[in-house]
């Protein structure tokens, strides 16, 4: 819109830009109410999408909440959920816990939950994000058309109203149209690319933690009963870990004090933290850094020992250690030697 107002103030309109604005805009207004109104329906869709991802975990904590109280009762699934792996494994789990309650009753894992290795897409929740992505997209193109389109009229109206009629008024219109259509585009293609990036969080968050429950039931169920749900600080579904946690620990109390073991075995296992004062210099007495070049090597030897600090100590030591090597001026003996060499060959 500031490039429309500069060409009409280059082709004549000598007003300012308040007055361009309130020209154009005074006929579609009313599409302020339909944007607000659309951004409002996208909230509110959003809050149903999220709703719908994590409609499994609270479902079955509900289940696991009240489970004990009537543990023969099954979680109850229908057409719509039963495909779910969540609801599959949770429901052959609290079956499960209901036969070590009452060992009448005995379950059997199908193959392809025994042998899980990967996480499962969720198909019914990918299709109804997709269901209503769709309606979003779609009523956003369609109010974003019918605004470009509005806007596009309005601005042609006032241009020919306000500018004379020319070539170059007729192009630069003309030109204002397509770059409507593009801008339109652009967005609407913007707007389906951000769905697809926040479906696949949303499908990779959900699946992970889902595949993840099922795991640790499954290995409940397969006899390894200090298996436990460990979701993440920031993983959906801690109610769900918490409640069944607390249920397994109900259920097999023996496993408390096996799982409290480990921990505390591990605890003394775990090598201790570094003591910061065995690292921390202590600067009582920094003249000692200043040793003078006419001190004897016991003199310092004796120095390096007396040092409280760890630094003073490491600097003394390297001192030592780059003292040229003192050898004992031998060149008499070798004479002597030599002379004696000499007169035994001459006696042989």
């Amino acid at each position: 819109m500031e490039m429309n107002f500069n060409f009409f103030v280059a082709n004549g309109f000598f007003q300012d830009n308040e007055l361009f604005y309130d020209v154009v805009f005074k006929n579609i207004s009313e599409y302020l109410s339909y944007f607000s109104l659309l951004f409002i329906s996208i909230f509110m869709l959003g809050l149903f999408t999220s709703y719908l991802a994590l409609r499994a975990f609270d479902h079955i904590e509900y289940h696991a909440y009240y489970f004990l109280d009537d543990p023969e009762e099954d979680l109850k699934l229908n057409f719509i959920n039963q495909n779910k792996l969540i609801y599959q494994v949770s429901n052959l789990f609290f079956q499960y816990l209901a036969s070590r309650l009452d060992y009448t009753k005995k379950i059997r894992l199908p193959h392809q939950l025994e042998y899980l290795k990967a996480p499962k897409t969720d198909k019914l929740f990918l299709t109804q994000y997709t269901i209503i992505v769709g309606m979003i997209c779609l009523a956003s193109a369609m109010l974003s058309f019918s605004f470009s389109r509005e806007l596009y009229q309005e601005i042609l109206t006032v241009g020919l109203d306000l500018l004379p009629n020319s070539k170059i008024v007729g192009t630069f219109l003309d030109s204002q149209k397509n770059l409507l259509y593009n801008i339109f585009s652009i967005a609407l293609i913007a707007q389906i690319a951000a769905y697809v990036f926040v479906a696949k969080k949303i499908l990779k968050t959900v699946d992970g933690v889902s595949f993840g429950f099922a795991r640790e039931m499954i290995k409940v169920m397969q006899g390894k009963h200090d298996s436990r749900l460990t979701p993440r600080r920031t993983d959906p579904g801690q109610g769900l870990a918490l409640y069944v946690n607390e249920l397994l620990d109900e259920v097999f109390p023996e496993t408390v004090q096996q799982i409290k073991e480990k921990e505390s075995q591990a605890a003394s296992l775990a090598p201790a933290p570094p003591s910061t004062t065995d690292f921390t210099p202590r600067f009582d007495r920094l003249d000692e850094l200043n040793i003078p070049q006419e001190y004897s090597t016991d003199e310092q030897h004796s120095t390096f020992e007396r040092s409280e600090s760890t630094v003073i100590n490491m600097l003394l030591r390297g001192k030592l250690l780059s003292a040229p090597p003192k050898f004992e001026n031998n060149s008499k003996k070798d004479k002597e030697d030599k002379e004696d060499k000499k007169d035994k060959d001459k006696a042989s």
